[in-house]
């Protein structure tokens, strides 16, 4: 059952485990299985990253055709549940719906994982004026909107052949910092009606 209740943004969302139910295609999993690095003593971590030859993986030179956004999936006739999509959005640009259960939002500290907004609701927050030295952390209704724009959110997870995002920080793997525009490919599905959750292999940044 899923820990992760839409409008209850106290909980966390576990990313690890929900994109376990799509398999890496092959090619891909072989390589990304190329780039992690077994330890060699007791003080080092189980696995490590080739994280040029994880970039090179994943990296896209081109953006892909037949973008859209979390909203426009939401918005299709008949609903999205789940498939293969081509997804734009920023990282991060709203404030964050769980508080401190997702403290690094939009990034999980560590892993190839971080979180990707709709662009028109980006635009929303960033229309909306503050008092003097006020920001979307201090405002009550930017937090409240914030609660209700889950199913704007998308998580983006970078796994390794095992199911679990790679153990390397998506800021130090794909050169990306808040509020960049990104394009992600993969397999997505939508959680309780509400956020997607996308298991990617492949990342393009506009520059």
């Amino acid at each position: 059952m899923d820990r992760f209740q839409p409008h209850a943004p106290q909980q966390a969302f576990p990313m690890q485990s929900r994109c376990r139910r799509r398999l890496f295609a092959p090619l891909v999993a072989c390589t990304l299985g190329a780039v992690l690095v077994v330890g060699c003593g007791p003080d080092e971590p189980e696995s490590s990253v080739d994280v040029g030859a994880a970039r090179e993986t994943l990296m896209l030179s081109e953006e892909p055709a037949d973008v859209q956004t979390a909203l426009d999936l939401r918005e299709q006739e008949g609903g999205f549940s789940e498939g293969e999509v081509v997804l734009v959005g920023q990282v991060g640009g709203m404030p964050n719906p769980w508080g401190d259960a997702e403290s690094g939002f939009p990034w999980r500290e560590g892993e190839a994982s971080f979180f990707v907004v709709d662009p028109s609701t980006v635009a929303e927050f960033s229309g909306h004026e503050h008092e003097a030295g006020e920001d979307h952390s201090d405002c009550v209704f930017c937090q409240k909107r914030a609660a209700d724009s889950v199913h704007a959110v998308a998580a983006v997870s970078f796994n390794g052949p095992d199911g679990k995002p790679l153990p390397v920080d998506a800021r130090k793997l794909f050169d990306i910092k808040a509020n960049d525009i990104v394009v992600v490919k993969g397999f997505a599905k939508r959680i309780n009606g509400e956020l997607l959750v996308l298991d990617a292999d492949g990342l393009y940044v506009r520059r």
